[in-house]
């Protein structure tokens, strides 16, 4: 293997991104890039055969950190924004191997799934539909409006921010819990920013949008749960570690509360899950990121973190 670049575990939409004429020039003029579109591998052994004597890794799954110290090895750019949930950070750094990521290319699409679920759980559209195709006309249940609802967004990052405009366009009361809320408050004089149990305990819809962290893992906990009111709603775009899930499952089997989830602690979420027996929840299989306007995106964002290494500049650095 000669290329200087190597996916180990893409598909066919990342060789179609990477085979772009203007991608795959930029790539060509720094050695060459390599697809192999058959996903994640069984093996540590398999990843370190095809990363070979790669000088970058672009990355779509997890890494085997022994694939870190191949000695050719000097930059692993991860196709999404939690790349230390991918790559072993502390094995990165032993090993003097860059670690970058793509923040920002799927906001616009995470933000707008956001307000799909929020919307279709809001207003029983799986409910309607399915009644509808059964060959029913059902009117009797009444769907609350967006417009006067008190609205908690947990983050106010790049989705996050954007999720909480719109809802304030749609006529909520918008509060919002971030760790720098200083970095914020003057620029968003219409969302109340406050600390983190009373968004849970007044907000009648609770929407999350944090990375997944030391910091983070476990931040919406079974008491801070058990703060909700009656019937709220909590929408998951972000990461299901984020919240303790067991308690979540528990309040919506009580119909105490609803939720609407495009991330699980388990992917693909087997069978057996209770979250598919629930009638409470309205669920997606994590797409929310996946638009073609994201991924084109993304491919952009790697292509030039790979670009600006090379040239000697840290760009999208985690490591």
């Amino acid at each position: 293997m000669s290329e200087a670049i190597v996916m180990p575990d893409g598909d066919a939409l990342c060789d179609s991104l990477y085979s772009n004429s203007r991608r795959k020039a930029a790539l060509d003029n720094l050695g060459g890039v390599r697809i192999y579109t058959d996903g994640p591998l069984a093996s540590s052994a398999e990843y370190v055969e095809r990363c070979g004597s790669a000088r970058a890794i672009i990355l779509g799954w997890p890494l085997p950190s022994e694939v870190l110290a191949l000695p050719q090895l000097d930059v692993v750019t991860f196709m999404g924004t939690g790349a230390a949930n991918h790559v072993d950070i502390e094995q990165a750094r032993a090993h003097n191997v860059a670690v970058c990521n793509t923040p920002g290319y799927g906001d616009a699409a995470v933000a707008e799934h956001t307000l799909a679920l929020l919307l279709a759980s809001l207003r029983g559209i799986p409910e309607y539909d399915a009644q509808m195709h059964a060959g029913n006309w059902p009117q009797s249940v009444s769907a609350p409006e967006v417009s006067g609802a008190t609205v908690g967004i947990v983050g106010f990052g790049g989705i996050g921010s954007r999720v909480a405009q719109v809802l304030h366009a749609m006529g909520a009361h918008v509060l919002c819990w971030t760790r720098e809320p200083e970095k914020y408050r003057a620029a968003n004089p219409h969302i109340e920013f406050t600390d983190l149990d009373n968004l849970m305990s007044r907000s009648e819809i609770v929407s999350l949008h944090l990375g997944l962290t030391d910091e983070t893992r476990g931040i919406i906990t079974a008491d801070r749960l058990d703060l909700l009111q009656p019937g709220a709603l909590v929408v998951n775009t972000a990461r299901a570690e984020l919240v303790d899930e067991n308690h979540l499952v528990t309040l919506v089997a009580r119909n105490a509360i609803t939720v609407a989830l495009d991330v699980f602690s388990s992917e693909p979420l087997p069978p057996e899950n209770p979250y598919r027996q629930l009638t409470g929840a309205v669920l997606t299989p994590h797409v929310a990121f996946n638009t073609p306007q994201a991924m084109e995106r993304m491919a952009d964002i790697t292509v030039r973190n790979l670009e600006e290494h090379f040239a000697g500049n840290s760009h999208n650095r985690v490591a």
